[in-house]
């Protein structure tokens, strides 16, 4: 999901995806998923330099409400034109897959990611680091919550 320099994408002011976004090019990436964009105002102007612009989705911007206030947040043209679309009522929302309960036992395949995820963090990375490790369908919330459920705290 990361972009590039010189790429395209979507501002959101305080990323609030519920707001009109501006457009914005990445001029630097200080890290995976944080961004240095120019934005350009909707009404003209001059663009002005955003630095430290995290994804909208990113687990860090939920967290401090002010990285979201002085900042915003990007997300790619595509995500930002599904939005609209879904807000147009031209496109269905995606529907969250049903989790099955939490007594029944995982089948092999959620156990091997289950072991994966343990292993990476067990290796100290980030839960940022092991979504994007996970790769597509894996969020840092999904591996938060898996994290939780079985990394069980020391007394």
């Amino acid at each position: 999901m990361d972009l590039f320099v010189g790429a395209v994408c979507a501002w959101y002011p305080h990323a609030d995806v519920n707001q009109v976004p501006s457009v914005g090019i990445v001029t630097a990436i200080k890290r995976p998923g944080i961004l240095t964009i120019y934005k350009f105002p909707a009404s003209g102007g001059m663009p002005r330099m955003v630095d430290n612009v995290h994804h909208v989705d990113s687990s860090r911007i939920a967290e401090n409400q002010n990285l979201r206030l002085e900042y915003g947040g990007w997300d790619t043209i595509e995500s930002a034109e599904t939005r609209r679309q879904v807000e147009l009522g031209n496109l269905t929302p995606a529907i969250s897959p049903v989790l099955p309960p939490e007594d029944l036992p995982l089948n092999d395949a959620a156990g091997e990611d289950e072991k994966k995820i343990l292993t990476y963090y067990e290796e100290g990375m980030t839960v940022d680091k092991i979504a994007e490790k996970m790769g597509r369908g894996w969020g840092p919330k999904k591996v938060s919550n898996i994290l939780k459920e079985t990394v069980q705290p020391t007394a």
